[in-house]
């Protein structure tokens, strides 16, 4: 999401023979920046997050738990592992308790299949809800002139 708005691409990465080990390889290039850049990523996560919680439930359960970013980590990963928010914040943020939060974060991201099959939606709400929620944080990125 973050790098469809900020029109972010990525080199192509050679093949490897073991695909842990290219798992491995796209996750380290996808984290190694620069410090400047690694702020200005953790900065926009933090906008993001605070967007995120500010969307009503549906919309904001079928954003999170379907998001994955171009290295394949979920939104829950990313936002523990850049300190934007604890365990604790994550969880009050979602509106679930922790130990949920961690059953939760086992199984993201999740196709819009387990989205709806979690949210106890139809496949067709998890979209409109998807949508309506990218549209949402477009708008609030945009009023903090995160993405132009």
């Amino acid at each position: 999401m973050i790098a469809y708005l900020l029109d972010i691409k990525d080199q192509q990465l050679e093949s490897l023979d073991d695909p842990a080990s290219m798992k491995r390889y796209v996750y380290l290039a996808a984290n190694t920046r620069s410090g400047e850049t690694q702020v200005e990523a953790n900065e926009l996560l933090a906008c993001l997050w605070r967007a995120v919680i500010q969307l009503p439930a549906e919309q904001r359960d079928s954003f999170a738990l379907g998001f994955e970013d171009q290295a394949g980590q979920d939104l829950f990963t990313l936002l523990l592992t850049a300190d934007v928010v604890s365990w604790d914040e994550l969880a009050r943020g979602m509106g679930r308790p922790v130990e949920e939060i961690v059953r939760l974060r086992r199984r993201m991201p999740m196709e819009s299949a387990s989205v709806a099959d979690e949210l106890r939606a139809s496949r067709e709400n998890v979209y409109k809800w998807r949508f309506r929620a990218i549209r949402r944080l477009e708008i609030a990125l945009r009023a903090e002139k995160i993405i132009p």
